[in-house]
């Protein structure tokens, strides 16, 4: 904060005021712009993520969907429900261990 100098006339007084006000208003301006930035990005990060979990989720249910049409063609279950096994377990539990990772790896660091 500036101070006016001691014996200084009103209008010194008066510019200090409005230069003090002006630093006020620029600081909560910045404030507000930062705020904003940061929540656009948790938009944008929120609908990559989104996206990106149709699109897996999509391929899982096509994949499943092919093994049960396979089976249903050819009359082997057994075999099918491996596949769709193998297909979970190699597709969802990594994905699930990444975003676990990623989230509770990222809250010790916050």
């Amino acid at each position: 904060m500036l101070a006016a100098p001691a014996g200084a006339p009103g209008r010194d007084r008066e510019l200090l005021e409005r230069l003090e006000y002006a630093e006020r208003v620029t600081a909560q301006a910045r404030g507000t712009v930062a705020d904003e930035v940061s929540h656009r990005e948790a938009d944008d990060r929120s609908w990559i993520a989104r996206q990106i979990i149709w699109v897996f989720v999509g391929v899982i249910v096509a994949g499943l969907g092919i093994l049960t049409w396979g089976a249903q063609e050819t009359g082997e279950w057994e075999d099918a429900a491996d596949q769709a096994i193998d297909l979970i377990k190699s597709t969802v539990l990594p994905v699930v261990t990444l975003v676990l990772g990623y989230y509770f790896g990222r809250s010790g660091k916050g």
